[in-house]
C-alpha cells in the first residue's frame, strides 16, 4: 500500500488580487511543509479569483496572472502545490504557446493572437519550478457561469504525475461534473484524480457534489479528491466542503464548510490488483518526493453535515463578511423598521461583522406604531449595535407640501406612501456618505419577486443581504438565530408583517399568505414552470395568474436593485436573464 499526506487547501481569494492571493497560497504551502504534506491542492483559480468575468479578457491580467504563477512555483520546495490560474494562449512574446510547452498542445489548440482569452488552467509545482498544467476542458456556460465567453478550451493531451509512488492525474470542476470524461481523458492509468473547484454555494449543493462525484468513482474505480474554494465573491458564496471519494464509493474525507485552512489528512491506497500490462498513452510525469518529516499521523476527519437552516445563515455571513471587508467598507448601515426582515438582516451583519461595526436607523413617520420602535430599540439593544432615531414625519409633511404648491397636485395613494420609503433612503444613503458604510438594503426574494418594495426606497442601497431568502425562510431562520441567543424580539416574530405606509396597513391586503405565494414563486422562479404547470389544492389558477403577472411587471425594479448572496438554485441576478420588456404570458 501507498499512503499519501494531502492538504485541501480551501483558500478564500479575493478576485483581482494576484498579489495578495498568491502571498495566501505561499503562506498555506509553508503550512504544508512543516506538516509533511506531500501534495497540497488549492481551488481552480486561486491566484486570480473566481469568477474573474471580464478581466479573464484583459491581455494585462493574463500576462500577470502568468508571472505570478510562475513567482509562486519559484517558492515551492519539498511539498507538491497544486493550484489553479489564468495561463495566456500566447507567450509573453506574443507568440502562440510553443509545442515544447510543459503540456503538449494539439494542433486544435493553437489559436491566433487576436483571441486574447486564455485557459483555465492547474499548475503542478514543486522544487520552484513548474512540472506540469492541465488546462480545463469543459467550460460552464449555464446558470451564473459564462467560461466559453472568457476563457479558451483545451484539446491538449494531459499527463499523469508519479508523486510518492502514486501515478496522479489532475482535473478542473466541471469536467468532473462530465459523464464519461475522466475515464476517457485518464484510461486506467491513473491511481489517485485530484480535481480542483469554484463551486459555489446553493441549498444542497454539498450533497449533488458528492453524489455526481461517486458517479465519476464508479466509471473510473479510481478515488477522487475534490478540493473547493470558500469565501464569498458579489452574489456568490463558496462553501468549501472539500472531500474525498474511494474508489468503492465511500466517503473518506470532508473538511468543514465555510471555513478557510489547510485540512491535511494521510491517505493510505489500496494496493493494485494484478492485471495484464496495458500501455497507457498517457505520458507520466516523475516527482521525486525529498523525505518530508511528518509530525504525527493525520487521520482523514468527515466534518458532519450542517443543520440546512445553519448552513443558510453561514453562507449570509460569510457572503457579507467579504463583500464588506473585501470592498473597503468601515461598518453597515440599515434602517430598523422594527419589523422581521430588518432585524435578520441586522443580526446577520453583527454577526459577520461585529456589533461595533453595524449602525441601526429607526425613522418613524405617523404611520408607525409606537411598538415598532421599541421593538427596533430592543433588537438594537440585544445586539449590542449602535441604534438613531431620525423622525421624518416632518420631513414628508415639507415635501407633500412642496409638491402640491409646484405641480398644484396632492401626493395620493402608493404616491403619498412611498414618499416615506424614499425619504429614509435619502437619509441612509447620506448616512452612508457621511461615515464610509455600506446600506445593507433589507427586501427579501418574495418582496422583490412581486415588485412589494420601493425603487429608490427600501431597495436603495449597496448590498441586498437576504434577497435571496424567501419571506416564510426568513422567519424560520430568525427562529433559528434565537436558538444560538435571544437577539430578535419575540414581538417581531409574532405580529403580522406590515410596510407602515398607511393606516392599518398589513402585507396581506396586497399579498397573498406568505405561504402560498411562497410556493408559486418557487415553481415560477426556480423550476421556470409557466402558469400552466403549476397547480395544486393551495395554488388555485387565479391566485397563479395574479402572482405571475406581479412576477412579470416587476423585472425593471429587480434589474435596478443591489447584488445580494445567491443561497437557491435560481436566484433573482446572474442566475435569472429575464428581458424586462417581454409581452409573454402562459
Amino acid at each position: 500500500m501507498s499512503t499519501i499526506r494531502l492538504a485541501a487547501c480551501q483558500l478564500n481569494p479575493t478576485v483581482g488580487d494576484l498579489t495578495g492571493n498568491a502571498e495566501k497560497i505561499i503562506k498555506s504551502l509553508k503550512h504544508c511543509e512543516e506538516m509533511g504534506v506531500d501534495v497540497a491542492v488549492f481551488p481552480e483559480l486561486a491566484l486570480t479569483g473566481y469568477p474573474p468575468e471580464d478581466l479573464a479578457l484583459k491581455p494585462g491580467f493574463i500576462a500577470k496572472s502568468n508571472e505570478v504563477a510562475t513567482y509562486v512555483a519559484s517558492r515551492t520546495e519539498k511539498t507538491v502545490a497544486i493550484f489553479g490560474y489564468i495561463e495566456p494562449n500566447i507567450n509573453l512574446n506574443g507568440e502562440n504557446i510553443k509545442e515544447d510547452s510543459p503540456v503538449e498542445t494539439s494542433k486544435s489548440e493553437i489559436h491566433s493572437v487576436i483571441d486574447n482569452r486564455g485557459f483555465n488552467s492547474a499548475a503542478v509545482a514543486v522544487d520552484g519550478e513548474i512540472f506540469g498544467i492541465y488546462r480545463k476542458k469543459e467550460l460552464p456556460n449555464y446558470s451564473v457561469f459564462d467560461e466559453k465567453r472568457v476563457f479558451l478550451p483545451s484539446n491538449s493531451l494531459v499527463k499523469l504525475y508519479l508523486i510518492g509512488g502514486v501515478n496522479m492525474g489532475v482535473a478542473i470542476c466541471e469536467d468532473a461534473w462530465t459523464p464519461g470524461l475522466l475515464s476517457s481523458v485518464y484510461d486506467d492509468s491513473a491511481d489517485l484524480i485530484i480535481v480542483i473547484n469554484a463551486s459555489p454555494y446553493s441549498t444542497g449543493k454539498l450533497n449533488q457534489r458528492i453524489d455526481v462525484i461517486k458517479q465519476r468513482t464508479e466509471e473510473t474505480r479510481k478515488p477522487i479528491f475534490y478540493v473547493n474554494m470558500v469565501g464569498g465573491q458579489d452574489e456568490l458564496v463558496f462553501d468549501g466542503g472539500s472531500f474525498l471519494i474511494e474508489a468503492d464509493g465511500q466517503l473518506k474525507f470532508k473538511a468543514p464548510q465555510f471555513s478557510e485552512g489547510n485540512f491535511i489528512f494521510d491517505f493510505e491506497l489500496n494496493e493494485k490488483p494484478a492485471k495484464p500490462e496495458k500501455k497507457s498513452s498517457i505520458a507520466t510525469t516523475s516527482i521525486s518526493l525529498r523525505p518530508l518529516v511528518k509530525p504525527g499521523t493525520a487521520l482523514p476527519v468527515l466534518t458532519p453535515n450542517m443543520d440546512p437552516l445553519e448552513e443558510i445563515y453561514s453562507a449570509l455571513i460569510l457572503g457579507t463578511k467579504d463583500y464588506v471587508q473585501k470592498n473597503n467598507f468601515k461598518g453597515v448601515v440599515i434602517g430598523l423598521s422594527g419589523g422581521i426582515d430588518s432585524s435578520l438582516v441586522a443580526a446577520i451583519a453583527a454577526d459577520a461583522l461585529g456589533s461595533q461595526n453595524v449602525t441601526g436607523i429607526a425613522m418613524p413617520s405617523k404611520y408607525n406604531a409606537d411598538s415598532s420602535l421599541t421593538d427596533a430599540e430592543e433588537l438594537a439593544s440585544l445586539l449590542k449595535i449602535e441604534f438613531k432615531v431620525i423622525p421624518i414625519e416632518s420631513v414628508r409633511k415639507n415635501f407633500e407640501q412642496l409638491f402640491k404648491k409646484t405641480t398644484k397636485e396632492s401626493l395620493v395613494g402608493l404616491a403619498a406612501e412611498n414618499i416615506q420609503s424614499r425619504i429614509r433612503g435619502v437619509i441612509l444613503m447620506a448616512y452612508s456618505n457621511q461615515n464610509s458604510s455600506l446600506v445593507l438594503t433589507t427586501s427579501n426574494k418574495s418582496e422583490l419577486a412581486v415588485g412589494y418594495s420601493t425603487l429608490y426606497g427600501d431597495t436603495a442601497g449597496g448590498f441586498s443581504v437576504i434577497k435571496d431568502i424567501l419571506k416564510t425562510q426568513v422567519y424560520e431562520l430568525a427562529k433559528w438565530r434565537n436558538l444560538k441567543t435571544y437577539v430578535i424580539p419575540e414581538n417581531v416574530l409574532n405580529k403580522a408583517p406590515s410596510a407602515e405606509l398607511r393606516e392599518d396597513q398589513r402585507d396581506d391586503q396586497s399579498l397573498p399568505p406568505y405561504e402560498i405565494l411562497d410556493e408559486c414563486l418557487v415553481e415560477l422562479i426556480d423550476h421556470d414552470h409557466i402558469i400552466s404547470e403549476i397547480s395544486s389544492e393551495r395554488l388555485d389558477e387565479e391566485t397563479v395568474h395574479k402572482i405571475a403577472n406581479m412576477v412579470d411587471v416587476a423585472e425593471y425594479k429587480r434589474r435596478q436593485s443591489p447584488p445580494g448572496i445567491k443561497i437557491s438554485s435560481k436566484s433573482f441576478g446572474k442566475d435569472r436573464r429575464v428581458p424586462i420588456t417581454n409581452k409573454f404570458r402562459n
